[in-house]
């Protein structure tokens, strides 16, 4: 297509193929039935009755009762009937793997003459279900455990005043939050349980330290916190196991039931798909339980397609992705959450996670987090106005033209595009469907491309991950990791840093049953990193990462990951298709904050035309993004005579709904034949149960047409295809790392400075903070009239102060923050009581409006380390006195005075740094790129902007300016030197930037125009240099 922008995406050269086991053409024939031939014909179906022995064991259950002769009320014989063809339905249109109603298989893009057929074997895999074989091994830990179980400390557990804290749960009894007293015996526990050891030795130990406990009383103990899962066990299979159904034997080996049931397994797996209905009400029988194992299903097929499908997918992918909404609701709370978190800890301080999440000792969780719940009300996206008008705009002219699809062109991907400023995701899965009447058809490029169900990609080989054993696809999938990984190296934009570590979460859902989602292997094979939450975790095995030395830490764009031990980036992951909101808050956190400053790549979204009674199918190209759509309510089928038959058929004329669709729920798809009786009442079933009924156009081709054949007929598809961001090419980092200037264009890379947990200095300590909140005028004249008198009053108490300008979180509202700093007993006796009088006359004087007071946390990391802080806050004291003095002669809205203080700032503290004459010109320019726009500031006065940057005087106004800088300075270079992590024009910027904080007028925004003045100054005198030196 010409003018079509480059795709962001590229394909692998396979994809995951999902194909429902029946043919499409299996199923009219079975709507046509009477309801007890229906059933009957349930009965009669092998591979039925075993994948509702699977799926539904209480369907199961009825249509034997049916066989069987047990007579039925003709109303419960058609719910009967209506479930069976629902279930027919899904074995015969629906792709995605449950179960026996749907297998996988992998397929490849080019290579060789394209082929698309389904050879007719299939393949179980079978293992027990995790929730059942929990409970079973449950029962054996907390009645009569091993004395050579394995077991470790809960690690989401925490300790709050004298009791033992787990906030959350993960079996299913009710309870979400437990505590226990922390006796002595439990503080042993605790304290010797941070790393996994036998449950005989744990219970010895405790004899040993608390000789008034009994062996039985401390086993009795330890088996108690088992139960209350504070402490956790080795029985349960790792979610990366091979072989869960080994479990079964390892439980009790001298339970002949249990062998028994390990043997039904066997024997079960051992049968063909379709032919193990027996061996399957064995295994209920022995295990005592109907929900006792799950299957997944693989399919014997030789699929090749065209690469044309390939390019087709890339390109609908790239359009997805333009089009996606900016923010997400996830998205937009962690940004605010960010904002709570720099206004807290500041820049670089790094927080370990559990101290951050746990409500009593850091922020709690994040808007939207459930598990467990914190304070904070949840949070939706705001508004995009641009991006509604846009879709309004393509909404009313298909209404106008009366057409049912919309053809996105370059211009209407535009205007609903936002500046993507974020990188794409480095890799996704997405799935599609092919709409073509034949192979040969789609050989020659007739066909469509229709995007699947779902919601918002993940990354490549995720929708794969629980198959792959199965499929024996574990190299695609370490392939597809491995390719991941690169695409992030080369997305990361500080190459003065080492490449995030891909690291791979496991948690304890709060529903057992979801661990059947979670089991997937690792896709980094046995050398990949792990860390489990809430689940048991040997720290001593290879490649285990201890949650409690996870760190968090934010820029001022997004949060980062550090393994506190290893000091390295962070980049967590799950290898499954689970929805992160279900998994604990700590898990949830690792998951979502890196993709913080990621658009992701979602499904098509209507925004607020979402629940409009119809939106038509957008395509671009042969690709159909998504489909037509119809929302039939409740009232659409009342009729004034009773008739909802009639009634539906006046919606859909009215409505043009054609006679074959798709009805939605979720990611879940339904196809329906309205001209077919039982299809309709399926269909009213749903919208009198729910009042809402979702249609979406059925493109699929009736059979016999299509494109992929097997020994029974043409089947419906899905394919899985991974997806890989191109990666831009990196500019490159001129300048130095450090202030100091040596040239290179690319840094050394930076290690993590070590964890120090930062000190909140309190009221009442060496340290006084107050925050005085005020208007921006009030907060100007306060500034240029009030403090410096006032802090002549107290200056006897008081050794260093500094200030700084804020905004209120909430209310964005002006206040200044004052921070003095003295001994304790003087700062209360003397400083405190004259600050309460001088803030009540500004309060009086409408300057102020009252003061409260804070803890100061320095921002040890932000400022070059422990050693230097006490060098960074004198500075900070010389700095505010300068802008004292400087405001009151010149204006806060004026860059230019500010200007030339920014350039003394960058050349005294490169002075200091023993760096060359001109180096802190070209770090300047460097640091900061031209901005066009920003750079007219220059231009306008560019004889000032020279004259103040170059020949405006040095003077101090007689104040210890340049003296407390060149000590900082040299302190920071001395850091830079020994400890690796700091970089020292990190910390000259962070002095900038806090310069501009001080000394401009809130809120103005003119930050910028003073670096464009600087940096045009500098650019200006360099090329005038240039000049001369070519002209000699």
């Amino acid at each position: 297509m010409s003018g079509e922008s480059p795709t962001v995406f590229d394909s692998a050269d396979v994809f995951l193929l999902r194909a429902p086991v029946l043919p499409s053409s299996s199923e009219p024939a079975y709507a046509g039935l009477s309801d007890s031939g229906i059933v009957a014909a349930a009965a009669d179906d092998p591979l039925m009755r075993e994948a509702l022995l699977l799926s539904s064991p209480t369907l199961a259950r009825a249509v034997d009762e049916a066989a069987a002769g047990r007579r039925a009320r003709p109303a419960q014989l058609r719910r009967l009937a209506l479930s069976l063809l629902r279930y027919r339905l899904r074995m015969s249109r629906r792709a995605t793997p449950f179960g026996l109603l749907a297998g996988s298989t992998v397929g490849a893009f080019g290579g060789g003459r394209p082929t698309a057929a389904l050879t007719g074997g299939r393949h179980k895999r079978v293992q027990p279900d995790l929730a059942w074989l929990g409970a079973l091994l449950d029962m054996r830990d907390t009645t009569a455990p091993p004395d050579g179980l394995k077991v470790v400390l809960n690690n989401i557990c925490h300790r709050q005043g004298n009791r033992l804290v787990l906030p959350v749960t993960s079996r299913a009894d009710g309870s979400v939050r437990r505590t226990v007293q922390l006796t002595g015996p439990v503080e042993s526990v605790v304290r010797r349980a941070r790393r996994a050891l036998p449950f005989g030795d744990l219970a010895a130990a405790l004899v040993a330290g608390h000789p008034s406990l009994t062996p039985g009383a401390a086993a009795a103990l330890v088996t108690r916190l088992i139960a209350l899962e504070f402490l956790l066990t080795e029985s349960m299979p790792s979610p990366a196991a091979a072989d869960a159904p080994a479990r079964l034997a390892l439980t009790a080996p001298d339970s002949a039931g249990l062998r028994a049931t390990a043997d039904s397994f066997r024997e079960y797996a051992a049968r063909e798909a379709g032919r193990g209905d027996r061996e399957m009400a064995a295994v209920h029988r022995a295990a005592g339980s109907p929900q006792s194992v799950r299957v997944d299903l693989a399919v014997d097929a030789e699929v090749r397609l065209p690469r044309d499908v390939a390019r087709e997918a890339e390109r609908a992918a790239s359009v997805l992705w333009r089009t996606s909404v900016s923010e997400t609701d996830e998205q937009h709370a962690l940004r605010a959450y960010h904002r709570e978190f720099l206004e807290r800890y500041g820049l670089g301080e790094r927080v370990p996670l559990a101290e951050l999440l746990t409500p009593d000792s850091g922020l709690g969780p994040p808007a939207g987090y459930l598990l467990p719940p914190g304070h904070r009300p949840s949070v939706t996206a705001p508004h995009d106005p641009v991006r509604a008008a846009a879709l309004n705009s393509l909404y009313a002219d298909a209404l106008m033209r009366g057409v049912t699809a919309i053809e996105l062109d370059e211009a209407a991907v535009g205007s609903l595009e936002a500046v993507h400023a974020r990188p794409a995701p480095p890799s996704a899965d997405v799935p599609f469907s092919i709409v073509a009447d034949s192979l040969d058809d789609l050989t020659a490029g007739r066909y469509l491309l229709e995007v699947a169900p779902f919601r918002q990609a993940r990354p490549a080989g995720t929708m794969w991950g629980r198959f792959s054993r199965l499929l024996d696809a574990e190299e695609q999938l370490t392939a597809f990791h491995r390719r991941t990984a690169e695409v992030m190296r080369g997305q990361t934009a500080d190459r003065r840093a080492d490449a995030p570590l891909p690291v791979r979460v496991d948690y304890a859902p709060r529903d057992r049953r979801l661990l059947n989602i979670t089991a997937a292997p690792d896709p980094a094979g046995p050398s990949g990193r792990r860390i489990a939450v809430g689940l048991y975790a040997d720290l001593a095995a290879p490649g285990n990462i201890d949650l409690a030395e996870v760190l968090v830490h934010a820029d001022t764009q997004r949060f980062h990951l550090t393994d506190a031990a290893t000091r390295r980036r962070l980049a967590p992951f799950v290898p499954h298709m689970l929805n992160p909101a279900l998994a604990p808050n700590m898990a949830r956190f690792l998951l979502e904050a890196p993709l913080m400053e990621m658009t992701p790549l979602r499904a098509w979204d209507w925004g607020h035309l979402a629940g409009s009674p119809f939106l038509p199918a957008v395509r671009h190209g042969r690709a159909v993004l998504s489909p037509a759509t119809w929302r039939l309510r409740g009232e659409d089928l009342e009729d004034g005579d009773g008739g909802g038959d009639r009634a539906l058929e006046s919606w859909r004329d009215r409505w043009r709904v054609p006679d074959r669709v798709r009805l939605a729920r979720a990611d879940q798809r339904l196809a329906l034949d309205l001209r077919l009786r039982r299809h309709r009442d399926l269909l009213c079933k749903q919208v009198e149960s729910e009042g809402l009924g979702v249609l979406h156009e059925d493109l699929a081709p009736v059979a016999p047409a299509g494109w992929l054949c097997g020994p029974d007929g043409v089947y419906d598809a899905e394919l899985v295809v991974p997806l890989f961001a191109r990666v831009p090419a990196r500019r490159s980092v001129s300048g130095s790392a450090g202030a100091g200037g040596n040239g290179r264009t690319s840094p050394p890379r930076t290690p993590a400075p070590p964890l120090r947990p930062t000190v909140a200095h309190l009221p009442g300590g060496e340290w006084l903070s107050v925050h005085i909140p005020s208007s921006a005028d009030g907060q100007a004249l306060l500034l240029a009239s009030h403090l410096g008198p006032w802090l002549n009053t107290v200056s006897g108490h008081v050794d260093r102060w500094f200030f700084l300008r804020y905004g209120d979180l909430a209310t964005g509202r002006p206040h200044l923050r004052l921070r003095l700093h003295g001994d304790p007993g003087a700062l209360n006796r003397h400083v405190l009581p004259a600050l309460g009088d001088w803030v009540r006359d500004l309060t009086a004087g409408s300057v102020a409006d009252g003061m409260s007071l804070h803890p100061y946390r320095p921002e040890i990391e932000r400022y070059g380390g422990a050693a230097a802080m006490g060098a960074a806050e004198r500075f900070f004291r010389a700095d505010s006195a300068l802008v004292l003095a400087r405001l009151a002669d010149s204006p806060e809205t004026d860059p230019l005075p500010v200007a030339r203080d920014v350039a003394r700032l960058v050349r005294g503290f490169h002075e200091t740094g023993g760096a060359g004459r001109d180096d802190w010109e070209r770090w300047l320019l460097a640091r900061y790129a031209k901005d066009e726009e920003r750079h007219r500031v220059f231009t306008r006065q560019r004889g000032e902007a020279l004259a103040a940057v170059f020949d405006g005087g040095h003077s101090d106004d007689g104040l210890d300016w340049s003296a407390a800088l060149a000590a900082y300075s040299a302190e920071v270079h001395r850091a830079a030197r020994r400890e690796g992590w700091v970089d020292a024009g990190t910390v000259l910027a962070a002095l900038m930037h806090m310069h501009c904080n001080r000394r401009l007028r809130f809120g103005g925004g003119l930050e910028p125009d003073v670096y464009a003045i600087a940096r045009g100054a500098v650019a200006a005198r360099r090329a005038r240099r240039t000049s001369v030196a070519n002209d000699r």
